[in-house]
């Protein structure tokens, strides 16, 4: 076997392989997404960062970019876990977007005129790779058409990468998240308080908190369900995560 979980095969190659009937995918419990830090000045108002959200173009990044059976995702727990009935937002709202994005700017004060935005207001921080790259790029492209500003990119090795997360130290950053056994809380849980060490966000909301305690002290599996549906909606609404789309296995066997 050649490729995943074991390797990796490189995005100009899928193609052809997949062309010969040489590709094999899996689905499996895995989410790219970008997180958000909060406590930046333009990215803490909430319809920048859904602006941000509804922007991307999900559906040209699975099919056109990584072309291996990866779906577009519209929240932070992949298709076989999630609660939502119907999705939490549309892709590629570019009306929606663009509203939000001018109001938003209206909260913050940024008169373009008076007082115009920096030359570089979005940084987008990856970890080296050639597909984290190529994905940061088409987003950057998209966010740069969408709202007439430039976003740059910066590319770091994983252990910054990790540190960067870890301290705040990023605007928007490029992650890949597993889930590592099948029950919703497992990509919740990780949100709930502003100090956990994975939740770079710097995001934290009292409901939220009071629906993942509601869920844990709840016995029926349909009412603990419940709660964490309303959990599932509320973080989509606030964005603090923006999910664009769910990931294979790719791989080769002989």
């Amino acid at each position: 076997m050649a490729g995943e979980p074991f390797g990796t095969i490189t995005l100009d190659a899928l193609p052809k392989l997949a062309k010969n009937n040489q590709l094999n995918t899996k689905q499996i419990d895995a989410l790219y997404w970008l997180e958000v830090n909060t406590e930046n000045k333009l990215l803490s108002n909430l319809k920048i960062r859904k602006a941000l959200a509804l922007a991307i173009n999900r559906k040209e990044i699975t099919d056109e970019l990584l072309q291996a059976g990866e779906k577009p995702a519209f929240s932070i727990l992949p298709k076989n876990l999630t609660l939502a009935k119907e999705p939490l937002f549309q892709d590629n709202d570019l009306i929606t977007a663009q509203r939000l994005f001018e109001e938003g700017l209206q909260e913050l004060l940024f008169e373009k005129e008076s007082n115009p935005l920096p030359p570089t207001p979005l940084t987008i921080t990856y970890w080296t790779d050639p597909k984290e790259k190529a994905i940061a790029t088409v987003i950057a492209s998209e966010w740069s058409k969408a709202f007439g500003i430039e976003v740059s990119l910066a590319a770091c090795d994983w252990a910054t990468f990790f540190k960067k997360i870890g301290s705040s130290d990023y605007q928007i950053a490029s992650c890949s998240w597993f889930t590592w056994y099948e029950d919703p809380i497992y990509n919740m849980e990780f949100m709930k308080y502003r100090s956990s060490g994975l939740n770079g966000t710097n995001w934290e909301n009292k409901r939220y908190i009071e629906l993942l305690d509601l869920a844990d002290h709840e016995l029926d599996p349909e009412k603990r369900n419940a709660f964490l549906a309303q959990a599932e909606k509320l973080i989509i609404d606030e964005m603090p995560i923006i999910p664009v789309f769910s990931q294979t296995y790719k791989y080769l066997q002989n």
